[in-house]
């Protein structure tokens, strides 16, 4: 701790001598931040988070990108969209510091525990849950799987069934994204465990 301090007199004293000037940078002190309220969709969750961005003091509930106009901070706090489902991360976030408000940057990841995907049984569409990702895939979202005979078929959804059919397969995709924002960006990560399902 001692050479830490020594430093930083040896190096005040430097800039006293050099009689520099400066200048304040917009909302570099970090007293101010604009909170975000964003609700995430149900798939995730469905809960209440919130986005700091540093700049203008304001408070903002809305799902809509923000736009950085008022200030020239930009973070790796982010909402994302991908096939409509909303989802945040929030890595930088306002804390006490020595002189009042510092930003506090951090990676974070929360694990949780019997996380549920609920299964919407006949026209997807028709529930209140339903998403646009929800619907049947066709076109350039086509999948692949094999079949009984280790062979290699399209997965072809032509229309949605009674919700009292009995059900015969079940189509598992667990990716860490798929065909949004983000496909193929490298150090994408989901981590994944005890997969089971609930009848």
């Amino acid at each position: 701790m001692a050479k830490v301090q020594v430093t930083i007199l040896f190096l005040l004293a430097c800039l006293t001598a050099s009689a520099q000037s400066y200048e304040k940078v917009p909302f570099g002190d970090f007293e101010h931040w604009t909170v975000r309220y964003v609700t995430e969709s149900q798939i995730v969750g469905g809960q209440e988070k919130v986005l700091y961005v540093i700049g203008p003091t304001d408070t903002i509930r809305s799902n809509d990108p923000y736009k950085y106009k008022n200030t020239i901070w930009a973070s790796s706090n982010a909402l994302a969209r991908m096939m409509g489902v909303v989802k945040v991360s929030n890595n930088v976030t306002p804390d006490d510091g020595p002189t009042g408000k510092c930003a506090k940057l951090a990676t974070e990841y929360g694990w949780q525990h019997n996380f549920r995907v609920p299964v919407i049984y006949g026209d997807a569409r028709k529930a209140k849950e339903y998403q646009s990702y929800m619907d049947l895939i066709s076109g350039d979202k086509t999948m692949y799987a094999l079949n009984s005979k280790g062979k290699k078929k399209v997965i072809q959804e032509e229309e949605w069934a009674e919700a009292d059919c009995p059900v015969t397969h079940a189509i598992m995709m667990i990716t860490s994204s798929s065909q949004g924002a983000f496909v193929g960006a490298v150090g994408n990560v989901l981590w994944v465990d005890e997969i089971r399902l609930e009848y």
